[in-house]
Order: structure tokens, then C-alpha cells, then sequence
């Protein structure tokens, strides 16, 4: 008897210490896999600016072709620059996203919008967009930092993808915050792809970071959101607070 319960006890005691073991190796095992995926993207969206700058670089020095026109070649190789200076700008930003997740405050939307609304200005007025912000007191419970994030994502995607001398709306509809541009409508079989690191479908403009970015602040809130085509465009909305 002594032998069959020490053999129960062991096979017990096992489980309940391996078990956590086991836990912990697939959770690491699963952190390394994200890195190196996240690390593979990365390098990607790095490498692919890199390349085209080098060439560029190397035609103009050697005056090959159109290359000889080197102020048209110069423009274009700053803007290389500035594609990847975004692309690392936006790496940092998901990689150390835990930092700015934390101390959740209620936030009065519209008033917090209309400062980020500012930030895009210039390209708001270049485009000729007119943005009809109709909320009033509603609020999200989220900390600062994510706030910003959050709708500079949705925002610099709403002005960005618009149609010029368009209208962005902004408004709150049976408790759901609603962001609707005008603009080319996605295939809604591609939408949750864009949600992805580094996806590109029909936005080539786009690393794919700013929606995994907004992905993972409303999950991390447990905030409900939809992102789908309407007639004219698309609309993104967020579930608020009753």
C-alpha cells in the first residue's frame, strides 16, 4: 500500500510541478517565435527602402540615365529616408507598447481629438478634407499615452486614405464611436490582415504597424471595435461606455 500511494503521490506531485514547467517553456517558446517574426518584418520593411536609397545613390553617382537629374533623384531619396525613419519610429512604438498601456483615466474624447486633429493639419488642408467631429461628453477609459496612440493611428489612416474635398465624420451612434472617411473601400476579406504586423494589401503607403498598434490597446482595454467598407469608403468604430 505504502508503494502504490508513494507511486500516486509521485505521479501527483509531478504533474502539478511539471505542469508550470511545461507552461512556462511553451510561453517562452511562443515569445521567441513573436520575436522572430516581429524581428523578420522588420527587417523587411527596413531592407526594401534601403535598397531602392542604395541604388538610387549609386545611379546618381555615376550620372546613369534620368540619374543624372540629381535634384528630381536627391527628393526622392529623402523621402526613402523618411519611409524608413517612420518605420523605425513605428517598431519602437509597438515594441515597448506595455509602457504606455498602464494607469487608465476617463478621457473626454472630443476634447483630446481636437488637439490630434491639429497634428494633421497640413495634410488636411492640402487635401481640401473637411472633419465633422460631433461628439460632445463621451469618454474612454484608457491611460493617456494609449489615447494618443490610439486615435493618431485612426486618424492619420482616416486623413490619409480620403478621397480630397471630402468629409471625415466623427460621431457617436447608440453608444458606438464611429470614424467614417470617404475613400477606396477594403474587400472585407482583407481586413483582418491589415490588423497584422507589416501588412500591406491595398495600402502600400502603409506598414501595417499603426492597426496592430490599435488592435492591441483595444484588446488590452477589452474594448469592443469594428473596422469595415461602407458605400463610399470605410468606417472604423469603437464600442463606449454606457
Amino acid at each position: 500500500p505504502i508503494l502504490f500511494f508513494s507511486i500516486i503521490f509521485s505521479y501527483f506531485a509531478s504533474k502539478i510541478i511539471v505542469k508550470p514547467i511545461l507552461l512556462a517553456e511553451k510561453i517562452a517558446n511562443d515569445i521567441e517565435r513573436a520575436k522572430t517574426t516581429f524581428l523578420r518584418g522588420a527587417s523587411h520593411e527596413l531592407k526594401t527602402p534601403l535598397t531602392g536609397l542604395r541604388i538610387t545613390l549609386e545611379n546618381m553617382q555615376y550620372d546613369i540615365g534620368e540619374y543624372k537629374n540629381h535634384k528630381k533623384y536627391l527628393s526622392y531619396s529623402i523621402l526613402l529616408v523618411d519611409k524608413m525613419s517612420d518605420t523605425i519610429s513605428d517598431i519602437l512604438t509597438a515594441s515597448s507598447s506595455q509602457e504606455w498601456l498602464d494607469n487608465p483615466s476617463p478621457i473626454t474624447v472630443s476634447k483630446e481629438l481636437t488637439k490630434i486633429i491639429k497634428e494633421y493639419q497640413p495634410l488636411i488642408t492640402q487635401k481640401n478634407l473637411n472633419i465633422k467631429n460631433s461628439l460632445t461628453a463621451e469618454k474612454i477609459n484608457i491611460s493617456s499615452s494609449a489615447f494618443h496612440k490610439l486615435f493618431s493611428n485612426l486618424i492619420s489612416n482616416a486623413v490619409k486614405y480620403s478621397k480630397p474635398n471630402t468629409t471625415i465624420n466623427i460621431y457617436n451612434k447608440k453608444h458606438w464611436l464611429h470614424i467614417e472617411n470617404i475613400g477606396n473601400p477594403i474587400n472585407p476579406k482583407d481586413i483582418p490582415s491589415l490588423f497584422n504586423l507589416f501588412a500591406h494589401q491595398n495600402h502600400k503607403q502603409s506598414t501595417g504597424i499603426g492597426l496592430f498598434i490599435v488592435k492591441n490597446i483595444l484588446d488590452y482595454y477589452k474594448i469592443k471595435y469594428k473596422f469595415k467598407p461602407t458605400k463610399l469608403g470605410m468606417i472604423f468604430s469603437i464600442k463606449l461606455p454606457k
